[in-house]
């Protein structure tokens, strides 16, 4: 069964199709790539799967179960958008664990998960060593704070134009 079922999903903004008529599968463990220009509709699509917008046709369907009216806090899916949306007031370590404790976890938890993601993300910096002061820093805050409640599906948008090219060989070779 696929993880990801879309069909027939349209959205319109007034007369504008940004989405018309897309479908497809994608099945679990499988990386999927929406390419096309600026303006073509991948982000609709995206924030459709995520919950941020809804289609005005067609369904959705997450492991055979439909989407639809299901708040973006309630799915098991974590977006990482082209800005970030980091919270800047929050350190890197109090924005990487932020779902978790919005998730209600313990502070043992949090810390322990908090080490795995960055040891995954960027494992030569850690802790307060790691600022998110250029765009590739905060673009591996972001992509940590996607994984860090280990979602059913991670959606990417555009958040690795940013990274340096060691970071990039990093995580080609992974």
């Amino acid at each position: 069964m696929a993880i990801l079922e879309i069909r027939n999903v349209t959205r319109r903004f007034g007369n504008l199709k940004a989405v018309d008529d897309v479908s497809l599968s994608i099945e679990a463990g499988e990386f999927f790539t929406l390419l096309g220009p600026s303006g073509c509709g991948k982000t609709t699509l995206l924030r459709m799967i995520a919950g941020f917008d809804e289609p005005d046709q067609g369904a959705l369907f997450l492991e055979g179960q439909p989407l639809a009216g299901i708040p973006p806090e309630k799915r098991p899916v974590h977006t990482v958008f082209q800005s970030y949306a980091l919270f800047p007031h929050m350190s890197v370590a109090q924005n990487i664990a932020f779902p978790l404790r919005m998730a209600g976890k313990d502070e043992d938890e949090i810390r322990r998960r908090l080490k795995e993601t960055l040891e995954l993300v960027h494992p030569q910096r850690q802790g307060a060593a790691f600022s998110a002061r250029t765009r590739a820093a905060r673009s591996s805050v972001a992509l940590a704070r996607g994984l860090i409640n280990k979602p059913r599906l991670l959606l990417l948008d555009e958040p690795l134009g940013a990274l340096d090219a060691s970071c990039a060989n990093r995580w080609k070779a992974s």
